[in-house]
């Protein structure tokens, strides 16, 4: 498991700027009798930590709350490595990326083909 950023005996369980993801987890984690504090940028900023909504838990507690979370499939299950995960993320954006290259090529070719027969027409 990455390295849990601490402050003051809580640490981060969870970052995200989806405010009702956050919030959903806390709802769960609440209600398993865990004690759970929520950062946003209207609280403490905290130094070093991703922006965003910051979900913080007791430090002994955070495991069994990362347990918690990822048995409740609001936090990813870290069966593959870190690595493989980046790796897929990042497949995904490169897709996601190559596609919009594609429709915007095509976009500008149906434009040029507009544009062509509106000038043989005129």
């Amino acid at each position: 498991m990455e390295e849990l950023k601490n402050r003051g005996g809580l640490v981060e369980v969870l970052n995200s700027y989806d405010e009702g993801y956050v919030n959903l987890a806390y709802t769960l984690l609440q209600d398993r009798g865990f004690f759970v504090r929520i950062e946003n940028a209207l609280t403490n900023a905290i130094p070093g930590m991703s922006v965003g909504v910051s979900l913080m838990v007791r430090e002994e507690d955070a495991a069994e709350a990362i347990k918690a979370l990822v048995a409740a499939d609001i936090l990813p299950s870290q069966e593959g490595s870190l690595e493989d995960i980046t790796q897929r993320d990042s497949k995904k954006r490169w897709r996601k990326l190559l596609l919009l290259l594609v429709a915007l090529i095509a976009a500008l070719a149906l434009m040029a083909i507009w544009i062509f027969i509106v000038q043989k027409q005129g």
